[in-house]
């Protein structure tokens, strides 16, 4: 697999808030403001936050849009990071679409291991398990919630050629996400990868059902961790750590929905995966999603 290149890092800007298009979106009345105006809290928090990534180094983005209203608010969007096993999560949403939707597999479809042998962790469950193949279904639910690498692996060397990069054209996503099984993207990016995900999910397809539910048990959440307890997430992170820093990472995504409200949250840094990372993008999500409440 060829290995994605760094991007150079985007200056810092101040947190900025916005209108974007959602999908139910209200039509403000005239004498509503074009767009929310961050409190002097959250936007000293926000920054804080991420000043706090370029006192190691490091740098991230973040974003925030309420699904209903389409108000959102953002920063350094186009900081680009490792994303690591955040991808899983689209390539499930892209397996359902072209895949499950249109029956052309079903969950019990067979998906053989051979093509991903030369790719899987050796040390793996997957390799030694004495099975040529695994249920499609399987291999879904194992990668999204047990962010299982080999899973994902299987299902990436079986169904790419079944038109992976079609749709990743077709729906104006950039090309680089086909260049390597765990790309490279931006803040930006991963925003428009999960409103796609979050339209997906608000239809009645049955594996839309199936697959918002996969998402809400993934095990490990970043988003999750900062959240109220009443609230839920629909999410999928992304953590590594290399001694390449063009593959460190840790990032999360997803829909959270909470006083009834749906709001699409992520957040990708170039932080190395180590307690600090996790600490500081955890921080960066709770103060990008405290600021809600200045969406009106």
């Amino acid at each position: 697999m060829p290995r994605p290149r760094r991007a150079r890092p985007t200056p810092p800007r101040s947190p900025t808030s916005r209108r974007f298009p959602g999908r139910r979106t209200r039509s403000p009345s005239a004498s509503s403001p074009t767009a929310p105006t961050l409190s002097e809290t959250s936007a000293a928090r926000l920054q804080e936050a991420r000043d706090a990534f370029a006192a190691r180094g490091w740098d991230a983005g973040y974003l925030l849009v309420d699904l209903e209203t389409g108000c959102g608010l953002a920063g350094n969007l186009d900081v680009t990071a490792y994303g690591a096993s955040t991808f899983k999560a689209p390539y499930a949403l892209y397996l359902c679409e072209t895949q499950l939707d249109t029956e052309l597999a079903a969950l019990d479809t067979p998906c053989f291991e051979a093509p991903a042998t030369a790719f899987m962790d050796p040390t793996g469950t997957y390799l030694y398990d004495g099975l040529a193949s695994y249920p499609l279904g399987t291999l879904i639910a194992d990668s999204v919630t047990q962010s299982d690498n080999d899973s994902y692996r299987i299902l990436r060397a079986s169904y790419d050629a079944a038109g992976f990069s079609a749709w990743i054209a077709d729906r104006g996503l950039p090309a680089s996400l086909t260049d390597d099984w765990f790309p490279t993207y931006s803040t930006r990016t991963s925003g428009m990868l999960w409103l796609l995900m979050a339209q997906y999910l608000d239809g009645d397809a049955a594996p839309a059902s199936w697959l918002s539910e996969l998402l809400g048990q993934s095990e490990t959440s970043f988003l999750r961790n900062v959240l109220p307890p009443e609230a839920t997430v629909r999410g999928k992170a992304g953590w590594y750590a290399d001694d390449d820093p063009a593959f460190c990472g840790v990032c999360d995504a997803g829909i959270v929905s909470a006083g009834g409200r749906d709001y699409l949250v992520c957040a990708m840094s170039t932080a190395p995966f180590s307690a600090d990372g996790q600490e500081l993008l955890e921080n960066l999500l709770a103060a990008a999603f405290d600021a809600r409440d200045d969406l009106g």
